[in-house]
């Protein structure tokens, strides 16, 4: 398909796309969330980074996975469910937390999802506050538990150091026991003054900290789920839900589409029937039972029907002359005895592929628009199955081709079954009382179509449909051009190729088909529908020639 061809299909169903849209902005306004509700499903994240800062003065004695496993247990979540007064047991709080360490670059975050980002990111807020305050308080203690020995152990040393002074006062100077009294308060000076140094040294780490700092506090962040994220407002999800709508209903019509095989237009038509499209009727409201061509004159479709009439006066005709030089028999333009003649058609038979595709009122209204000229119009009515011209000229069923086809000595003449109708200048043979099997009455022998021609300018014949029953088979052979009658948006291709096949193989002289049902879109309507329906110079010719055609149809 050329994109043409798929614009031709959107607009052809543009009601399936106009409701998938509506619908799927409906739906998609109907599934958003209440205003008042979008805080209330929206989740939030919190992340507090803690650092190990090399560079930092002091340290702790344990390492990053360790405080991790501290900070999720015992001490620590008790703490913070304390402080931020949690309605949860604390280990319940700890298990909607998330800690984790790289110790590639030294960091320790604390992660929270939740609906209240505030509580979030307090929440791991308060546990990296806990976690330094913890560890600086295990630092803490276990510089006073230091520190605490190391000055008893002064204290110790002292009192030795006062115990071996005295000693030294009893004893003689420079006796043996005086030189190992002095040798071991010399040791016990030494052992003071390294425990002096061992708490000088406490003081100082204890004055420079843990070494881990705070990189980062936490804030509440949305979270965003991964992939498309479908906004929350109202109109906008209807907007998205429109264009989603019409997307899909756009595919469905296309495919719709595709799988109908319904003709619709002029080159739907040519391309199944392998036939010019001769005229595009419109399809008119309101005119059941009518014959346009007389009831509105001016509309568009009798002008339609009179461009249909046209292209048969212009139809060349291929005959094979008989012994006599008159055209008895009409052939195929492929048939090798066949010459081309530039005569105008005197037989119309009109046909179609099958019932209620308007052939009916084609034949009535191609009747009418010849009578406009003038013409003498004689229609027979040869659809034995569904007899509908006496219908629409309102004149009496029977006699008519029926009885006229009966054979015997009693046979009614067909200029005896003429009737004359309301339409000047047209008479119709009607199809006349029911027949139990039609194909035995028509035959190859029967001559209807020779009378009719010497009673008429112009024959117009409705034939019954050429997939359905074989009536007009018979009567193919001897008309001057065959009408095939389609009908916008019923007619499908397969009718249509199983219809060109069948008249094919008859030798059928088609000269196009008549698309009947158009819809109002097509081109050259706007025109003609803004002309006024009043009589034209045609109706004022037949009131002129009623008259003269009446008593010239009697004779």
């Amino acid at each position: 398909m050329e994109p043409l061809d798929y614009l031709r299909a959107l607009k052809r169903r543009w009601p399936i796309v106009l409701a998938a849209a509506l619908l799927g902005g409906l739906v998609a306004w109907l599934l958003a969330p209440a205003p008042e509700t979008i805080d209330e499903q929206r989740s939030y994240t919190a992340t507090h980074t803690l650092f190990d800062d090399p560079n930092a003065p002091g340290s702790t004695d344990v390492g990053l996975s360790t405080i991790a496993l501290l900070a999720g247990t015992g001490e620590i979540p008790r703490r913070v469910a304390e402080e931020v007064d949690a309605d949860v047991e604390p280990q319940v709080l700890a298990d909607q937390v998330t800690i984790s360490t790289d110790t590639d670059i030294g960091t320790l975050t604390i992660t929270m999802n939740d609906r209240d980002g505030e509580y979030a990111a307090r929440v791991v807020n308060t546990w990296a506050q806990e976690i330094l305050l913890y560890f600086e308080g295990r630092q803490s203690g276990l510089y006073d538990e230091r520190s605490t020995r190391l000055r008893e152990r002064q204290q110790e040393l002292e009192q030795q150091a006062r115990e071996i002074d005295q000693e030294l006062q009893n004893v003689p100077p420079e006796s043996v026991e005086a030189e190992l009294l002095s040798s071991e308060r010399e040791a016990i000076a030494r052992q003071y003054g390294i425990a002096t140094e061992q708490l000088s040294d406490l003081d100082s780490t204890e004055v420079a900290g843990i070494g881990i700092v705070t990189l980062e506090e936490a804030a509440p962040v949305p979270v965003v789920e991964g992939g498309i994220t479908v906004p929350s407002n109202r109109n906008t999800r209807a907007g998205l839900g429109t264009l989603l709508g019409l997307f899909l209903g756009g595919t469905v019509a296309l495919f719709s589409d595709r799988v109908d095989t319904r003709l619709r237009d002029r080159r739907q038509t040519e391309s199944a029937f392998r036939h010019p499209v001769l005229t595009e009727i419109p399809y008119v409201r309101g005119v059941q039972g009518q014959i346009i061509t007389v009831a509105q004159p001016a509309s568009f479709a009798a002008e339609a029907y009179r461009i249909l009439r046209l292209s048969l006066q212009m139809a060349p005709r291929w005959v094979r002359p008989s012994a006599d030089h008159h055209p008895t028999e009409v052939g195929n333009a492929t048939n090798g005895h066949a010459e081309r003649r530039q005569e105008e058609v005197q037989v119309v038979l009109v046909t179609s592929g099958g019932a209620a595709e308007g052939k009916t009122s084609t034949v009535a209204n191609i009747a009418a628009s010849y009578a406009e000229l003038g013409k003498r119009v004689l229609v027979l009515d040869c659809d034995f199955r569904n007899p509908q011209q006496h219908h629409l000229f309102d004149v009496s069923r029977t006699p008519g081709v029926t009885e006229y086809l009966a054979r015997g000595p009693r046979r009614p003449k067909l200029e005896a079954l003429a009737q004359p109708t309301q339409v000047p200048g047209v008479r119709l043979v009607a199809n006349g009382s029911f027949a139990e099997n039609p194909g035995e009455l028509l035959g190859p022998d029967q001559d209807i179509i020779r009378q009719a021609r010497s009673l008429a300018d112009i024959v117009i014949v409705d034939a019954g449909p050429v997939l359905a029953v074989n009536d007009p088979s018979a009567l193919m052979p001897q008309a001057d051009a065959v009408v095939v009658v389609a009908r916008s948006g019923r007619t499908t291709s397969d009718s249509a190729a199983r219809t060109v096949d069948l008249l094919g193989r008859m030798s059928a002289p088609v000269v196009g088909v008549a698309l009947v049902a158009v819809p109002r879109s097509s081109s050259g309507q706007p025109y003609y529908a803004q002309l006024r329906s009043v009589p034209g110079p045609a109706q004022r010719r037949w009131r002129s020639t009623a008259g003269a055609s009446s008593r010239a149809g009697s004779e």
